[in-house]
């Protein structure tokens, strides 16, 4: 992920149904910020994977509690990357190793996806590589003909929801397995918790959400991080905030970014 220097919208609601790329490099870890620079510490993280759990065992798309997320047997493999200055750009094969433990209980290494997708150690991984990994991995499981992941552009906070609100709930859009699956989505991280304004091209996946509120700034998702501080993150392995932040986070890859494609989600 390249690293830039710099410096919400009205929540329309539209409640549809929403963790990118084709022409820009994603990185998580390579230029410059806003105002601090990332320690280069000499540890290395294990890549570290566990399951998440639910806030309600008993939660789904339809229930009360109405606060999806990906847990169980259905859980996500959280990943974290080797904190090491090698691996500062590896937040594309991170995420992309996380959607597909809902695929496989053994889903692929991010050494091995970060040589199917192309990364480029500078810079990271192009949004079409991306997609065309996962893809890789994908049809081999569920076969050709049974859906695929693609890589759009958002234009609305709108889309965000709906794409979340249609994958990630357990059963809701995956015809050949009775689970969810994240979204990938791209975003500067300047404005998000753990980057302490550090700001860099990044990928986040989606595995959660609670949209009880009712607006941009109630309405909030928790998503899955596989950076470490070599990166410039300092912060736990899932974060939660509201879509209005995640939709400014958006807002600015559009500005800084070349990629025009900023989520990746499944298709039938």
């Amino acid at each position: 992920m390249r690293r830039i220097n710099h410096a919400g919208t009205r929540w329309v609601f539209c409640m549809v149904s929403v963790m990118v790329c084709t022409i820009a490099f994603s990185g998580c870890g390579s230029t410059g910020k806003a105002g601090s620079t990332p320690g280069q510490t000499a540890d290395r993280l294990a890549t570290q994977k566990h399951s998440l759990s639910s806030p309600s065992a008993s939660a789904s798309p339809t229930s009360a509690a109405h606060v999806p997320i990906l847990v169980g047997s259905d859980a996500v493999a959280l990943v974290r990357e080797p904190n090491t200055y090698s691996y500062r750009n590896y937040c594309v094969p991170g995420a992309i190793s996380m959607l597909l433990s809902m695929w496989t209980a053994h889903p692929p290494g991010i050494d091995a996806i970060a040589a199917e997708a192309k990364l480029q150690p500078d810079f990271g991984v192009w949004g079409n590589d991306a997609v065309a990994a996962i893809n890789h991995y994908l049809i081999p499981i569920i076969g050709s003909g049974n859906g695929e992941y693609v890589g759009t552009h958002l234009s609305s906070p709108a889309e965000l929801v709906s794409a979340i609100e249609e994958s990630v709930p357990s059963g809701s859009l995956l015809p050949l397995a009775s689970h969810g699956t994240p979204v990938l989505v791209h975003v500067m991280t300047g404005s998000l918790p753990g980057w302490d304004g550090y700001e860099a091209q990044h990928m986040i996946a989606v595995i959660g959400y609670d949209f009880r509120g009712g607006t941009a700034a109630a309405d909030t998702v928790t998503y899955a991080e596989s950076a470490g501080s070599v990166a410039g993150y300092n912060g736990p392995g899932t974060e939660t905030v509201t879509i209005e932040a995640l939709w400014s986070a958006v807002l600015s890859y559009h500005r800084y970014a070349t990629d025009p494609v900023d989520m990746i989600a499944f298709s039938r």
